[in-house]
């Protein structure tokens, strides 16, 4: 195709092909090779695989990452949450306290939580959920338990109208919305 673009008129050119792709060629449909004035030039109709095209690309394969969602409430009915750094996936949004890549058992999270300067009353597991990005899957899963004291760096004691008006929380944790009272 780009041997027969002249240079002096690339755009008209370009735009030109993506008119007949359009209207001809029809990508969602049998294309009217019969009405085409490329068909002479067209390598597809002499290779007679005019109707397998276009090919869409296969997918990538999204990468599976586990996570530890740790739902901590304190006595007075709010929930521990963490700010996502300001880049990458889910810049700056605020959510449950998470340990990305990683699937962690109770005494593995108590240590973590435990750097942290944090100390959970475990109640129960939470329900596994997962959570499909474009590029990779979130396979969660965690406790939830109750806790006191002052929220670990980077993190905030949040009311559930808090959660509702300031600290939204992103979908990848909706599973989790209804046992936070949301």
């Amino acid at each position: 195709v780009m041997e027969h673009q002249p240079p002096a008129k690339a755009g008209d050119y370009n735009q030109a092909l993506m008119e007949l792709g359009a209207l001809v060629c029809l990508p969602n449909g049998a294309p009217l090779c019969g009405q085409c004035p490329l068909a002479a030039l067209c390598a597809a109709r002499a290779a007679g695989t005019a109707l397998e095209l276009p090919r869409k690309a296969a997918p990538k394969a999204r990468r599976v990452e586990p996570v530890t969602v740790v739902l901590a409430e304190d006595a007075e009915g709010r929930f521990l949450l963490q700010q996502r750094p300001g880049k990458g996936l889910l810049a700056g949004l605020w959510q449950p306290l998470a340990f990305e890549g990683t699937a962690m058992t109770q005494p593995e999270l108590d240590a973590a939580l435990r750097a942290i300067g944090l100390c959970v009353q475990w109640q129960a597991p939470l329900q596994s959920t997962r959570h499909v990005f474009t590029h990779r899957i979130w396979q969660i899963s965690g406790f939830c338990g109750t806790a006191a004291g002052p929220a670990p760096e980077g993190c905030v004691w949040a009311s559930r109208e808090q959660m509702q008006d300031e600290y939204t929380l992103p979908g990848a944790f909706k599973a989790y919305k209804k046992r936070m009272g949301l």
